[in-house]
């Protein structure tokens, strides 16, 4: 596993509809901040927005990258999101398949 300060971890945003997850994915990828991405949807959200209850359909989006390529990946998913307020989580990847986490940091390229 890379050294503690370049950890592999996972990205998740919800996106409105599958074309944005997409575009996301697709940028991040296509520009080494994330090593591949994964999209999964349609799933139900059930959220509290602005004092309501809201239920929406979401694709949800996992970048697989480093923690070198968070502030990156931030301000990618601020810049092309659809939503007001995106949600932005970051996972820890506490193990895994060493050459595929070799892989992962490689792909991920470097924030230098």
């Amino acid at each position: 596993m890379p050294g503690d300060d370049n950890r592999p971890v996972i990205v998740q945003t919800s996106c409105g509809n599958e074309a944005e997850a997409k575009v996301l994915a697709r940028e991040a990828v296509g520009t080494g901040l994330a090593a591949g991405a994964t999209i999964n949807g349609p799933v139900t959200s059930i959220y509290r927005w602005q004092g309501d209850i809201t239920e929406a359909h979401e694709w949800v989006l996992h970048l697989k990258t480093t923690t070198e390529r968070l502030a990156e990946i931030e301000l990618l998913i601020a810049a092309r999101h659809g939503y007001e307020l995106p949600c932005i989580l970051v996972l820890p990847i506490e193990g895994g398949e060493a050459r595929y986490l070799d892989w992962l940091s490689r792909e991920s390229g470097s924030a230098a």
